[in-house]
């Protein structure tokens, strides 16, 4: 399925998978700071390969509404010297809007991020939303 955004020059239809792919892309980046997980907080790479594995579709939920999108990131959060979830988080949201004003697309309606875990020695356990709303 494709998602159409509607502007004043016309329609742009943009596959869901692209969209999917370009935010994964954007996170394995940042195989630094965080870790893609599943919906169980379960991480789903223990070493993040360079190539998107289909398993890395499970991190990511991509909704379609009537005027625009919504994602919702579901990641755990690997705090390095310095980095706190605030800076992470909006490097994170910063980066998919840049993404989608690259091919033209209105910014996301939502963008929510749910950290389930921090990462030191063992995972501690978060369940931590944050939450980007553009009008």
């Amino acid at each position: 399925m494709a998602v159409v955004i509607r502007n004043k020059f016309g329609a742009i239809a943009v596959n869901r998978i692209v969209l999917n792919k370009m935010v994964i892309e954007q996170l394995l980046e940042m195989e630094d700071e965080l870790i893609l997980c599943n919906k169980k907080g379960m991480p789903i790479k223990k070493n993040p390969t360079p190539f998107i594995d289909s398993d890395y579709y499970d991190a990511v939920e991509l909704t379609e509404r009537k005027n625009g999108v919504r994602i919702k990131i579901s990641i755990i959060v690997i705090i390095n010297s310095g980095k706190n979830i605030a800076d992470i988080t909006e490097q994170i949201m910063d980066r998919i809007e840049e993404n989608f004003e690259l091919l033209k697309l209105d910014k996301p309606r939502k963008i929510s991020i749910y950290i389930k875990g921090i990462k030191r020695e063992e995972i501690e356990k978060r369940n931590i939303e944050v939450v980007r709303r553009n009008v």
